[in-house]
């Protein structure tokens, strides 16, 4: 299948760096992005009772991809404040253990947690 992206010169100086053809360095970064996907929740030990309390939390958020370095801590942030809204007891979690999960977490792996939220509330909204 062939597509075509349009992007600015940060981006396409990023897929230049192998010194390969953008379309492999492209195929390769999605790969390891799906990998990531993939894995998330095993490496963080997420239960369903907490995926429940992070997709209520979360619908309707939005998390602009240059706060991805951070996002950790800021979805950590955005848990903590979700303690007076009755959350914990509604879901059965401990919300401050699920906080220092996530800020703890990696980058790319709270990155994952966020897209299945993300993914979630868009195939529940159909």
């Amino acid at each position: 299948m062939r597509t075509s992206l349009v992007t600015d010169e940060a981006t396409v100086s990023w897929l230049d760096r192998s010194g390969g053809s953008r379309s492999a360095q492209v195929r390769e970064d999605l790969a390891v992005l799906a990998a990531l996907r993939r894995t998330w929740r095993r490496r963080l030990e997420i239960t369903d009772p907490e995926m429940d309390l992070l997709r209520d939390l979360l619908n309707g958020s939005v998390m602009p991809v240059e706060m991805a370095s951070r996002i950790n801590t800021l979805l950590a942030m955005e848990i903590e404040d979700g303690e007076p809204d009755g959350l914990a007891e509604k879901w059965g979690v401990d919300i401050h253990g699920l906080a220092e999960k996530i800020r703890a977490a990696h980058p790319a792996d709270a990155w994952a947690v966020w897209d299945e939220i993300r993914e979630w509330w868009r195939q529940e909204g159909q």
